[in-house]
């Protein structure tokens, strides 16, 4: 597999945050990803330790690692996935563990953006938006004020068309294997400039300096 055969979803993150990365041999915490997760080295090939309660009991709220113990720390869409009265603790860890930069990126609770996983969740029944909708969104303003509280600088990326993003999603959602979409997918991701992701966007990218 080469990184054109990742679905478009996933790619349109990956590339974005790969971009953000600068340097080699760079110690990469992953917070909320998969261990098992190959794929994202074809985006961002460092030595990557991935913190998910899911898979090795590392709670993303409690990071048992040392301050600045990695170069860049990053989370791809997960914040979503975290209860908001544990939102601003994860942050915090995700700058504390952190050399250099953090960047953080998921939707955040913005025009259309919930009004459109909502709606695409009464169309295909998809847990990974139920958990959005039970959780809700985050808030942009109270994320960056965190950001600011922690005394860190910030810039904020639109990343991944709302409508693209939709469009995708929906059709993903609704095939379940019906027909395969490989070849469809490569096309996407060959077109995909991220020049294009001016918003409405569905995602943020916030990358953090310290």
């Amino acid at each position: 597999m080469d990184r054109l055969d990742v679905n478009p979803d996933t790619y349109r993150r990956w590339y974005r945050i790969g971009q953000l990365i600068e340097g080699k041999n760079l110690k990469i915490l992953d917070v909320g990803g998969s261990p098992d997760n190959e794929q994202l080295k074809l985006f961002i090939p460092h030595d990557i330790t991935v913190a998910n309660p899911a898979y090795n009991n590392i709670d993303g709220t409690d990071l048992p690692f040392k301050d600045a113990e990695f170069d860049v720390t990053i989370s791809i869409d997960t914040l979503e996935h975290v209860p908001k009265e544990k939102r601003i603790r994860f942050i915090q860890e995700l700058v504390r563990a952190a050399k250099t930069k953090t960047i953080l990126a998921c939707p955040f609770d913005e025009p259309f953006v919930a009004e459109m996983e909502k709606t695409i969740y009464e169309i295909t029944n998809h847990p990974i938006l139920a958990e959005h909708i039970s959780f809700g969104l985050p808030d942009l303003k109270e994320t960056l004020a965190v950001i600011d509280s922690l005394g860190c600088t910030y810039s904020v990326y639109d990343n991944d068309s709302l409508l693209s993003w939709a469009s995708w999603i929906l059709l993903h959602q609704t095939n379940w294997g019906s027909f395969d979409m490989s070849k469809f997918n490569r096309l996407l991701n060959q077109a995909y400039d991220p020049r294009t992701d001016s918003g409405p966007s569905y995602r943020k990218i916030v990358e953090i300096i310290k």
